[in-house]
């Protein structure tokens, strides 16, 4: 049954869905779309397998698909992310504090599928991320020069 919120309807799935995303990149920093930076519920993406992919349009197929706002884009899956409580761990399963930077990260991923939301308009489904592995310890390189008149000009 339907759980009403203000305007968006919330259908949970009992039990939740659990699913390992492994080796996974993070694409982008969390964030939340017009948001001001002080909020700690966010976008987190992912770029899953195709098995994922496939997975996900498996579950969405049974959408009207003019009501769907997917989760999906290309290989890149949107999830939630409670920043401030998600659990983080290290590549040796020791907890970890969360990284300041996310975009790049290789990453495993616990992820719930929760349930399915509707408003007026839209249907897609709440996937939220539970706990997060770090499995890179390096992050990229910065690729400026310590001074940069030491670089090639072009002009």
């Amino acid at each position: 049954m339907a759980r009403a919120t203000r305007a968006v309807a919330f259908e949970p799935l009992t039990p939740p869905e659990t699913m390992t995303l492994e080796k996974v990149q993070v694409l982008y920093e969390p964030s939340v779309f017009g948001g001001d930076g002080t909020e700690t519920r966010k976008n987190m993406v992912f770029v899953v397998p195709p098995s994922m992919v496939a997975h996900m349009q498996g579950l969405e197929a049974s959408i009207d698909a003019n009501r769907l706002c997917s989760c999906l884009k290309g290989d890149a899956l949107k999830c939630k992310v409670n920043v401030d409580i998600v659990d983080v761990f290290d590549v040796d399963r020791i907890r970890a504090s969360p990284p300041e930077v996310w975009r790049g990260r290789t990453v495993n991923a616990m992820v719930a599928l929760k349930g399915k939301w509707s408003t007026r308009s839209q249907t897609g489904y709440l996937i939220e991320v539970m706990a997060i592995q770090l499995l890179d310890t390096d992050l990229p390189e910065c690729p400026f020069p310590a001074k940069l008149s030491d670089a090639i000009a072009v002009a």
